[in-house]
């Protein structure tokens, strides 16, 4: 089954907000070579202790796309700073509320 931008997100809401996990085809370069590209990878819930330092989080970035990268640093009022690790650059600084969970399962 394949979903779109707004399904995968709607999913990934529902059943992380539900303490569910679920597993999904990674797309894109920019965690190689933790996660290539077509492997597969199992997301949970972030839990109380929300994102820390070194782990790969699933967030919901700019203008909606729902991307796997790693955090880099905890910032003031909850914002999580993230990187690809194949990125020569850092992301935006997100909102905590955006983080809506971790890999927990990475290229299996």
């Amino acid at each position: 089954m394949f979903l779109d931008r707004d399904e995968l997100r709607a999913l990934a809401r529902q059943v992380l907000g539900a303490g569910g996990e679920f597993s999904f085809l990674a797309s894109g370069r920019s965690m190689h070579p933790a996660i290539r590209d077509g492997e597969r990878v199992k997301v949970a819930p972030l839990g109380e202790e929300g994102p820390i330092v070194g782990e790969v989080v699933l967030y919901e970035g700019a203008g909606g796309r729902m991307l796997l990268h790693r955090v880099v640093e905890l910032g003031e009022e909850g914002r999580v700073q993230l990187r690809g690790d194949a990125r020569p650059s850092m992301d935006e600084w997100v909102e905590r509320e955006r983080v809506v969970g971790r890999g927990v399962a990475l290229g299996d």
